[in-house]
């Protein structure tokens, strides 16, 4: 429920960014860019003050979501509808092609969502990461005899936090690997 907070500042973004006459794909760019900033900063500002938790991220992406929707408003402009069309027509063999990557995706989605996080890195790094990131309320530095919890890129760990402080478990876990696969 509470997930929807930061899914609801991607799409907002999105309508905030789009712009006449530009393709979709443009904007969902530029929001994904935008979002992925969002989650860093939020990460690394509540932990300042130990605020990492559920409390603190309520509170950021709702502010979040007020200023964005409040900047849609104020626009003016209406950035919904878009129009999808590219202008060109698919080959029969493009159309079989677009038919058996969108079978893919959905495979894979339903298996992101259904299926819990059970993969090596996942268990040795990613999943520890985030709940040890959970229980101290900051992201800092911790003992860990494994490597990679403490030395490897965050981002991917900073939204599977963010993902688990907010639903209450890890089943959204695998989304954000399976929505860098889609984008």
């Amino acid at each position: 429920m509470f997930l929807l907070l930061p899914v609801s500042a991607f799409v907002l973004c999105t309508m905030l960014l789009q712009q006449p006459g530009r393709p979709l794909r443009d904007s969902l760019l530029k929001a994904a860019v935008a979002w992925g900033a969002l989650v860093v900063a939020i990460s690394e500002l509540l932990s300042l003050w130990h605020l990492f938790s559920f409390a603190g991220l309520l509170a950021a992406w709702g502010a979040i979501d007020a200023a964005l929707l409040l900047a849609v408003l104020v626009q003016g402009r209406r950035a919904w509808p878009i129009n999808l069309s590219r202008g060109t027509s698919y080959r029969s063999s493009e159309r079989w092609m677009l038919a058996c990557i969108a079978g893919v995706v959905l495979v894979v989605g339903f298996i992101a969502v259904v299926a819990a996080p059970n993969t090596w890195d996942a268990m040795e790094s990613h999943l520890p990461r985030a709940f040890f990131w959970e229980q101290n309320r900051t992201i800092a530095f911790y003992p860990s005899p494994h490597f990679l919890q403490n030395i490897a890129t965050p981002f991917a760990q900073f939204a599977i936090a963010q993902s688990f402080i907010l639903l209450g478990n890890d089943r959204a876990a695998n989304s954000m690997q399976f929505m860098g696969m889609v984008g």
